[in-house]
């Protein structure tokens, strides 16, 4: 049996028409629920700023109609405090039904669950200098290395919030980083770390140049090797002097001398026939190797 297309429309209509009746009955009941709110600072007076952390959100219990909770849960909603009239300090403001917003006036608030009560901690704005301190740590490509600390640009910012914040910062840090593999100077923007979340650096980047340059290696010849811990000799170092093979940075490699460098065996390494000696060398400056690698000790006649 075909139904006809006009009972089905008709059948479509009275359902919607069913359906519209019976949620117009329960939206017009009254019901009890839980809200979550936003809360929001407002009017805060002129070179003042909140030094406190303040609760985002506020669950509060309601009352209304249906119709009315549901256009509340649609749009959202938000508790209110005006600090219009506040001066520096701590005040501590109950809320109460004047601080929400509702969709229709007859959306009754029934209890603010929490925060009952904020902390509200105003203090002066104001601005201050600081250098900005590195954390990033740089490593070169293999045969370079740094010929300069980072130079950041602009070296000192300006940071700004609550005085009493303020006081206490005397830098602020870049990002922690690791950067690897710089084979060429490169200037690249890193981002500042904010020290507190109501201090804000202005700029929250800056740029920085890294310099890298390339090592080089030198040849030094006629290092002495001392017997280290000997107060009776028994032999004598063959070589007693030796090539000592460095790399570094050309300023440091090049201006080395062999008396800057002490290469030495110990006692008990006297016993061997063939001992690798112990090379020290400045700061910044690596031994690649020496020639000979090895050195041996000739027993003195007559010593046990």
């Amino acid at each position: 049996m075909k139904i006809k297309t006009r009972n089905i429309i008709l059948i479509v209509i009275s359902v919607s028409i069913a359906v519209i009746l019976w949620l117009n009955v329960i939206t017009e009941r009254q019901y009890e629920t839980d809200l979550y709110v936003s809360l929001a600072i407002e009017n805060i007076p002129p070179k003042y700023v909140i030094a406190n952390k303040i609760p985002t959100i506020v669950h509060i219990q309601v009352s209304g109609k249906g119709k009315d909770l549901l256009a509340q849960f649609l749009t959202g909603g938000s508790a209110k405090i005006s600090v219009a009239n506040f001066s520096y300090g701590r005040k501590t403001i109950e809320l109460e039904s004047q601080n929400f917003d509702f969709v229709s006036s007859e959306i009754k608030l029934d209890e603010v669950l929490s925060p009952k009560e904020v902390v509200i901690n105003l203090d002066r704005k104001r601005t201050k200098k600081v250098p900005v301190k590195s954390q990033l740590v740089i490593i070169p490509a293999d045969g370079m290395y740094c010929s300069k600390e980072p130079d950041f640009r602009p070296s000192v910012i300006t940071v700004e919030g609550p005085e009493s914040k303020l006081n206490k910062i005397s830098y602020i840090y870049t990002a922690s980083e690791t950067l690897r593999e710089f084979n060429t100077s490169t200037s690249f923007l890193v981002p500042l770390l904010y020290p507190d979340e109501k201090v804000i650096p202005v700029p929250d980047t800056v740029a920085v140049l890294v310099e890298v340059d390339k090592l080089i290696q030198r040849r030094i010849e006629n290092v002495g090797v001392n017997i280290t811990d000997m107060s009776n000799p028994i032999g004598i170092v063959e070589p007693s002097a030796i090539t000592v093979i460095i790399t570094g940075p050309k300023d440091d490699v090049e201006n080395l001398k062999a008396s800057q460098i002490k290469a030495y065996i110990t006692f008990n390494d006297t016993i061997e026939n063939k001992v690798k000696p112990t090379i020290i060398v400045p700061e910044n400056v690596q031994v690649i190797g020496t020639d000979p690698e090895f050195v041996k000790i000739n027993q003195i006649d007559g010593a046990k």
